[in-house]
């Protein structure tokens, strides 16, 4: 499957019409491998379309791995490898990791510098099975504001289970399909997705939204400049897979807690308090009125 060429100055209709088909055709094929994960998989989605990297987190044998394999497949010749840093051959790579693990891997995600002379995989996906928020186990702040987005990934409902345990009993994994994409079709779409329109009154929207968050006093310091910028090309790619040209403040609202969260942390206090890194960001959005701008809803 090809893509159009990317439009100058912006998407149009007819290209966002064709993205969110092509989006759609993937999240059904990752759908019917990863039985009762809808939600990881839509990220699974934005974060191949946008570059990642993709942290999924969750407990063991919740089909994390899976996914990062099954987002592999969905691109002719990219194989997942799953190596302790990163090779310049490595197009997904794959980061599985146990408890007490982040400290080995983290030259994998902070090798991802302008100044690096590496080409940076097309996709970096972090599977990692303990509590983020667990003192030493979980990533250092350095690491946590590379990651593009965070998605944790349950258990799957009555009617998923039955899907995924009626499969072949030698395997719980659905068979091999062809690729959907080549390498320089998901290239064009991230290049398109590019072009989608952020208006002033959102960039404006989105800095406030930032600077909110240096003034609350539940957080140790807010979002940097590099987390703005992640949503920015996150936002972008989720309004062209729900096929719009033009993105609209819901695309900033949905995707503020995937992006930010993992990125801050409580003060000792809020955290004593019971109060949650959630808690804050639902506070944030709703002291931020947003801008009314032109385009369909999400």
């Amino acid at each position: 499957m090809s893509a159009p060429a990317p439009a100058v100055p912006g998407m149009t209709d007819a290209q966002a019409g064709w993205f969110a088909d092509t989006g759609d055709l993937i999240a059904r094929d990752l759908d019917d491998q990863l039985p009762g994960a809808p939600y990881a998989v839509r990220f699974g989605v934005l974060a191949l379309m946008a570059g990642g990297p993709l942290w999924l987190a969750g407990a063991p044998g919740t089909g994390k791995s899976t996914l990062a394999h099954a987002l592999g497949g969905c691109v002719q010749g990219l194989a997942p490898v799953t190596v302790p840093g990163p090779d310049p051959r490595v197009e997904l790579l794959l980061l599985d990791l146990c408890p007490g693990e982040w400290r080995a891997v983290q030259p994998a995600v902070l090798g991802r510098e302008e100044a690096d002379v590496r080409p940076a995989p097309l996709l970096t996906v972090i599977s990692s099975h303990e509590d983020p928020d667990t003192g030493e186990s979980g990533p250092s702040q350095a690491v946590r504001d590379r990651i593009l987005l965070r998605t944790p990934m349950g258990l799957p409902d009555h009617a998923a289970t039955v899907r995924l345990l009626s499969r072949h009993p030698a395997t719980s994994a659905a068979p091999a399909r062809p690729p959907l994409l080549t390498r320089e079709a998901l290239h064009d779409m991230r290049a398109l997705a590019s072009t989608v329109e952020l208006s002033a009154p959102l960039h404006g929207y989105l800095a406030h939204l930032m600077e909110e968050t240096h003034r609350r006093a539940e957080l140790r310091g807010g979002v940097s400049p590099r987390a703005g910028l992640d949503l920015v090309r996150a936002v972008r790619t989720r309004a062209a897979l729900a096929g719009r040209p033009r993105a609209v403040p819901a695309d900033i609202q949905a995707l503020l807690h995937p992006v930010w969260a993992h990125r801050l942390c409580l003060d000792a206090e809020a955290e004593y308090a019971g109060s949650t890194v959630d808690d804050v960001l639902r506070s944030v959005l709703g002291s931020v009125s947003a801008p009314r701008v032109r385009g369909r809803g999400a």
